[in-house]
């Protein structure tokens, strides 16, 4: 392209390089100024562009630590509720209500028992399972028992 075609894209384009003011040039730069103009342009765009792309950068980085930490909550999060789970399942089984005719708790073990009147006692079993005490002296033959249940572990003391 030669340089007139070139100043006058320029001229038309970019009127604040070509010195223009209304209609009227103020000034007619030369194509040295013209050029430089161009580079400084050029300077300042691919400026902006490298600040943009590290800014995207930046955030992409930033994007995949908190995807990389999100996984790992959701990871620790799965784990506590499998052990929740667990545990769950293991106090509801230690918990629950046994018939007294198809399980029989240890001897010696203290266990919460419900007799044939819907009573509530805590109780030991003779080692033969034909009679229960509670109390200091209170003793009766095992077949009012209904239903048992361990006891809960004390809790532990605070230090």
């Amino acid at each position: 392209m030669k340089w007139d075609e070139l100043k006058d894209k320029w001229f038309n384009a970019y009127p604040e390089i070509m010195g223009i003011q209304g209609d009227e040039p103020i000034q007619c730069y030369g194509k040295a100024d013209v050029d430089t103009a161009i580079d400084e342009l050029k300077t300042e765009h691919h400026k902006e562009r490298d600040e943009y792309i590290s800014m995207v950068y930046s955030r992409e980085q930033t994007i995949k630590e908190l995807k990389a930490k999100l996984e790992d909550v959701k990871a620790t999060a799965y784990a506590e509720s499998v052990d929740a789970g667990m545990e769950n399942r293991r106090l509801k089984e230690e918990r629950r209500w046994r018939k007294f005719t198809e399980e029989k708790p240890k001897w010696g073990e203290e266990v919460l028992v419900v007799d044939d009147e819907s009573k509530q006692y805590i109780v030991r079993f003779s080692h033969d399972m034909k009679w229960i005490s509670w109390g200091k002296m209170n003793t009766c033959e095992s077949n009012c028992v209904k239903y048992w249940m361990p006891l809960p572990k004390a809790p532990k003391e605070a230090k």
